[in-house]
């Protein structure tokens, strides 16, 4: 992510002092956040000199909830992202404006859908797949953006039946000019797990 990465929104409504307004009324970057009111009848509007605390949100364009971006201190902290019917279908973490931690999928019914491990905007450590009833259907620990360890990867049927995925990586990189293309791709084994009884 680039480090002059700016987000550019305009004030359109009097913030009357709240933490909450609509993320299309405001004007940030990645070091702070100011916020223009361009409807200058709440003279109690004092934000010029502090680090903006608080979420504003974000509509489609049949007015419903988009998403919901929180803020702490100017620097942003995560994103709500909500399906068409108002459910959350994601939450995605932020640290000093990148995705690091646990980026949080959801089913329609509320319960996790996956679970994803970031670190500075890259995937790493675990990431795991749930069927809608809760079990475990895929489970892979990323070492990097596009690496599992020992380049191997787990998978559940509906049934439980868990197996080994173990992967050859052929690297297939072309250059063109300037251009790198990685069209890399993985030969796995497949292995059924045992599982005492």
């Amino acid at each position: 992510m680039k480090n002059k990465l700016i987000f550019i929104f305009i004030v359109l409504l009097s913030l009357n002092g709240q933490s909450q307004f609509n993320c299309d009324d405001i004007f940030y970057n990645i070091d702070t956040l100011v916020i223009i009111n361009h409807n200058n009848e709440d003279p109690d509007l004092e934000i010029n000199d502090e680090l903006f605390t608080g979420y504003c949100d974000s509509f489609d364009k049949h007015g419903k909830i988009a998403s919901k971006t929180y803020i702490s201190y100017g620097v942003l902290d995560s994103i709500v992202y909500f399906d068409k019917k108002g459910r959350i279908a994601a939450v995605e973490p932020y640290r000093k404006w990148i995705i690091s931690g646990v980026l949080k999928i959801y089913y329609k019914s509320g319960r996790i859908k996956q679970l994803i491990n970031y670190k500075n905007d890259k995937v790493c450590g675990l990431w795991r797949e749930y069927y809608e009833n809760g079990k475990i259907k895929y489970e892979a620990d990323y070492i990097d953006d596009n690496t599992t360890k020992d380049n191997s990867y787990y998978t559940w049927t509906k049934k439980g039946v868990k197996y080994l995925h173990q992967c050859e990586v052929r690297d297939k990189t072309k250059h063109i000019g300037n251009l790198t293309i990685n069209s890399g791709y993985d030969k796995c084994k497949k292995t059924k797990i045992k599982t005492a009884t």
